[in-house]
Parts: C-alpha cells; sequence; structure tokens
C-alpha cells in the first residue's frame, strides 16, 4: 500500500521519536566580539557589530549563492548555556522564552549579511558568543519570517 492509499493515523498512533540521543555536527562555527553570554545583547536584533560564521572547509559548497542573501538564518548551539535550567525562580519555564539556558539550547537568529569571503560569511544581528558551534544556516522567506525584504539599491 503506497502512501496515497494508506489511511491517515492518528497523532495517539504517530511512532514516538527514539529516546537515544540524536548526534548534530556543527558546520562552523562564530567569531564573535562577545567573549561571555554577559557581554552579549540579549537578541540579535541589538547585535550590531559585525561577527563570522566561519564555515568548516566540507561545507563550503553549501555556502553557493548565500551571499546574494540581505538575510540568513543562523541555527546554532549555545555551548556555554546552562542545561539543567528548567525554570528561572519566578518565572515561566524555559519552553516559554527564547532563553538560551535550556535543556537543548538550540538557537536561532536571523541575522543581515554583510558580505562572503570564501568560507566566511560577515553578518550583523548575530548574539551569540566567540567560539559558538553553528548546526545550519538556512534563507528565510519574507512570507514565512514576517518581513519585507530591503531593496538592494536606493532608488
Amino acid at each position: 500500500m503506497d502512501s496515497a492509499t494508506r489511511p491517515a493515523r492518528s497523532a495517539s498512533e504517530a511512532p514516538s521519536p527514539p529516546a537515544e540521543p540524536l548526534l548534530l555536527r556543527p558546520v562552523g562555527v562564530v567569531r564573535s566580539p562577545y567573549a561571555t553570554p554577559l557581554d552579549a545583547p540579549r537578541q540579535g536584533e541589538f547585535a550590531s557589530a559585525e561577527a563570522v560564521v566561519e564555515i568548516f572547509p566540507e561545507f563550503e559548497p553549501a555556502l553557493e549563492g548565500v551571499e546574494r542573501l540581505d538575510r540568513v538564518l543562523v541555527v546554532w548551539w549555545a555551548h556555554l548555556a546552562d542545561r539543567a535550567l528548567l525554570r528561572r525562580p519566578g518565572t515561566d519555564g524555559v519552553f516559554a522564552m527564547r532563553a538560551p539556558h535550556r535543556p537543548n539550547p538550540i538557537c536561532l537568529s536571523e541575522a543581515r549579511v554583510v558580505r562572503r569571503e570564501g568560507r566566511r560569511l560577515v553578518v550583523t544581528g548575530l548574539e551569540a558568543t566567540d567560539g559558538t558551534p553553528v548546526l545550519d544556516l538556512k534563507a528565510p522567506t519574507p512570507e514565512a519570517e514576517g518581513w519585507t525584504p530591503l531593496p538592494r539599491e536606493l532608488p
């Protein structure tokens, strides 16, 4: 029976994800002026300093065309985060927050592309600290991200 004729399963019948740990492989590293989380802005929109997303050599072909983007979504691992923190005293749990301190400190920043220099992508709007592992880069779409692309040239 193919997927077109197979009856849909309810959510309760869907298989559970595996309980074993997942293996993530960084594609690069952040070179940032922020040495510690206390040095970094709370959100990327306040990060005006330039940072570099340095892609590892084996992933360089994946950068093709990224220099034509105005913005890029940087998926990064907050390696300095407190992974045991589930709730800050007097606040909501971490799943109701954007704080990097969480069981799986996967973060997402929408960064502005300044320029590409080979394997190095210079950006602003990235609040990650120096040495942060980069898990992925993604091209945002205006419709999905809720913004209008800026013109490349002024009239």
